[in-house]
């Protein structure tokens, strides 16, 4: 069985691998990360002050296999991943990758997402012509674009307000950024990062807010090829994320949580997905995360339990999670 559990300490300069382009939710997820748990700041920020402990690079990845692979090779220091968000659910890449790579993951961060309209500065909304991002924020912020279109629409110049879907949100606002003459009244949904970056302007701030049921939170993890020496201490309320493949017999899933719920460990999530392999392709994988550290006696005797009832199971995780706390009480606001 493969364990892991706390990190080891970051070293005065990060390089952390995300998937997307520059400007990204994960990148600027991992930069409020690293600011607020370890006090790192970015390589190219010079206007920070207090107490900084060294610097991160981020490292950007068109695939999250590249960053997995990278990740391996030691080609960076820690790779940061979106896995479940609550609008489109889990990443399913993710856990795959989790379950067949020599890595840990070694926190959780959780994010409200805030997403915003950037343009080029001297633009007003009536201006627009078109709206650019990833299909899964444009319907995140299908109320807004609902009511621009109309806005637009009832300037009486007689024009529509096209929307576009792209491969990503920072990607949009690199393509306005890119072209100021033909891009100049074309706009995108991406983060104030993303704005900051490609030297644009944020119109509307925060336009997914219709409802409380409109909000979306994603949690990243943090990962690592090194392996962990200590769990995260008990006050930091430490979780364990396992990956299971059950024996296939009646009732072997209610027996397998009875392990936990016998020891009064509390499962806090449960997924399956298929293995797809070639002999049994709708074996099941099960991935169950649960409230202990991997070295408590009542999880160690847990898992001594399950495996009576396992046909595989690896620990692909021992981390604490962290909130990211309001814009406000970031001593430097950075990402979205």
């Amino acid at each position: 069985m493969d364990s892991s559990t706390t990190a080891p300490p970051p070293p005065p300069t990060l390089r952390i691998g995300f998937q997307g382009t520059f400007g990204a939710y994960s990148e600027s997820a991992l930069v409020d990360f690293y600011h607020q748990v370890h006090q790192l700041v970015p390589v190219d920020d010079d206007t920070t002050t207090g107490s900084v402990r060294g610097r991160l690079q981020s490292v950007a990845f068109t695939e999250f296999s590249e960053l997995f692979d990278a990740l391996e090779a030691g080609d960076i220091d820690r790779g940061f991943v979106p896995v479940e968000n609550t609008r489109s659910g889990s990443f399913p890449e993710i856990h795959a990758q989790l379950r067949a790579r020599a890595v840990h993951v070694t926190a959780e961060y959780v994010v409200r997402e805030r997403h915003c309209l950037v343009a080029h500065p001297g633009v007003t909304l009536a201006d627009l012509v078109e709206i650019r991002s990833h299909p899964a924020v444009l319907d995140q912020c299908r109320g807004f674009l609902d009511r621009a279109s109309a806005a637009v629409a009832a300037t009486g110049e007689n024009k529509a307000l096209l929307i576009t879907q792209a491969m990503d949100t920072a990607a949009s606002a690199e393509y306005v950024a890119a072209d100021p003459g033909s891009h100049r009244y074309v706009a995108a949904i991406a983060s104030a990062e993303a704005a900051r970056r490609y030297g644009l302007v944020v119109l509307v701030n925060a336009i997914q807010v219709d409802s409380p049921t409109a909000q979306t939170t994603t949690r990243y993890f943090e990962l690592s090829a090194e392996r962990p020496t200590s769990p995260p201490p008990r006050h930091a309320s430490p979780k364990t994320l396992l990956a299971l493949t059950l024996k296939n017999t009646a009732g072997t899933l209610f027996k397998a949580l009875s392990c936990f719920a016998l020891r009064d460990l509390n499962v806090t999530k449960l997924e399956s997905r298929p293995l797809g392999n070639q002999l049994h392709p709708w074996e099941l994988v099960f991935y169950v995360t649960v409230e202990a550290a991997v070295n408590d006696a009542a999880f160690t005797r847990a898992i001594v339990n399950l495996e009576e009832y396992v046909t595989s199971i690896k620990v692909l995780g021992c981390f604490a999670s962290t909130q990211q706390p309001n814009r406000g009480d970031l001593s430097r606001v950075y990402g979205v």
